[in-house]
């Protein structure tokens, strides 16, 4: 857990650091990405989806049938690293490094300013670096793809983005559904007040525990195929009343942040910069597809994924309304309470396949513990579906 605890210290460090003078707030960024970047792309036999992957790569480079099939665009280039005789670990190396490198440059893009604050967030909560990148490497490859794509689309390229796009539904078909979310979004003009009204039925109804998507997903989901449809029977929401409430002051605290922020650039004068409204509408999505979805968890936080840089970087954009002078007391209060879940996340027991951190410099198959790992925590998995 130790390198874990180092590499927060570091980016958090970074992040501080650009508010003294002397320090390049680029170069800064440039450091604190090649971190996370290398971090996550070295790393051997960590996570947990990995095996079902290698054993896919290695059926190819055998001429084996395997069990599953994946999207027609991660199955064209697995069978071109296969043919190029390259390993399943350097494979890996390759999709991480493109998948956080596409997600530094699209925060880069978009936020500028607060590009530091935002990738040291994004390391500090597991739903948005840690699970993604070290165990979902179709969706997160989907997701980094879709960030570019959006990037490319705000810069008017959107021919690029349209193939940007393509290559995300090629990595994961769940780009889909979020396509023609973000298409009905910056299709229609909707006020403010929408989203209010979205975000007030939906935590009222996770207070409440009423649950209509998950009725309409059980119509639906059986329709898809079983792929899908073991999202009812194993993603279920178990939570306590008192974690639904501290649950939703968290979710409110932060749609208010970026309901506020909304409502102050729409004040301002033409003359003056504000952010394009769309990027709004993105954000808000952000904070409401958890607590809408909230009866899935998984689906609910993969589906957050994708616009998760957009909820973080406006809620940096309110530091605004603040002195420069409280930044960095902000800054360092944020380090301290992001550090909670965090630290949750390492010592929780489901965990263990991520600690201890194995790289490709000092690790192989002989001296990795991944496999038996990830074999216990599949059967801790099945111990606690029995129970349901």
């Amino acid at each position: 857990m130790t390198v874990y605890n180092i590499i927060y210290f570091t980016v958090w460090l970074l992040a501080l650091l650009s508010y003294c003078k002397g320090f390049s707030s680029n170069a800064l960024y440039r450091v604190q990405s090649l971190i996370i970047i290398l971090f996550a792309s070295i790393r051997f036999q960590t996570g947990y989806d990995w095996p079902v992957y290698e054993e896919h790569y290695n059926s190819l480079s055998s001429g084996s049938v395997f069990s599953l099939s994946f999207e027609f665009g991660y199955e064209y280039i697995v069978r071109v690293f296969n043919y190029l005789g390259i390993s399943f670990p350097v494979f890996s190396f390759f999709i991480t490094f493109i998948q956080v490198f596409l997600i530094t440059k699209s925060i880069k893009f978009f936020f500028p300013k607060h590009s530091l604050l935002i990738l040291a967030t994004m390391y500090a909560l597991p739903d948005f670096y840690l699970i993604p990148v070290f165990s979902l490497m179709r969706q997160g490859m989907a997701v980094s793809l879709f960030f570019w794509g959006m990037s490319l689309y705000f810069s008017h390229k959107k021919k690029l983005s349209y193939m940007a796009f393509f290559l995300a539904v090629s990595f994961h078909y769940s780009t889909l559904s979020i396509l023609l979310l973000v298409f009905l979004l910056f299709k229609f003009t909707s006020r403010r007040s929408v989203y209010l009204t979205v975000f007030s039925i939906s935590i009222i109804a996770y207070l409440l525990s009423i649950d209509m998507i998950g009725w309409i997903g059980s119509i639906i989901l059986p329709m898809v195929g079983d792929k899908y449809s073991i999202y009812l029977e194993r993603d279920v929401y178990n939570a306590s009343l008192v974690y639904r409430l501290c649950y939703s002051l968290a979710m409110t605290l932060f749609f208010s942040i970026i309901y506020r922020t909304c409502y102050v650039d729409d004040r301002k004068n033409d003359n003056e910069i504000k952010f394009d409204r769309r990027i709004y509408k993105l954000a808000f999505m952000g904070i409401i597809i958890p607590v809408a979805l909230y009866a899935f968890p998984t689906v609910s936080t993969r589906f957050q994924y994708f616009f998760s840089i957009f909820s973080i970087g406006i809620c940096f954009h309110a530091y605004e309304i603040f002195k420069r002078n409280n930044h960095v007391i902000i800054s360092i209060f944020l380090a301290i309470i992001f550090y909670m879940p965090f630290y949750r996340f390492l010592i929780d027991p489901l965990s263990l396949v991520y600690t201890p951190y194995q790289d490709l410099f000092f690790y192989d198959e002989d001296s990795s513990t991944g496999k038996i790992r990830t074999t216990e925590l599949l059967n801790q998995l099945h111990e606690l579906w029995s129970k349901k």
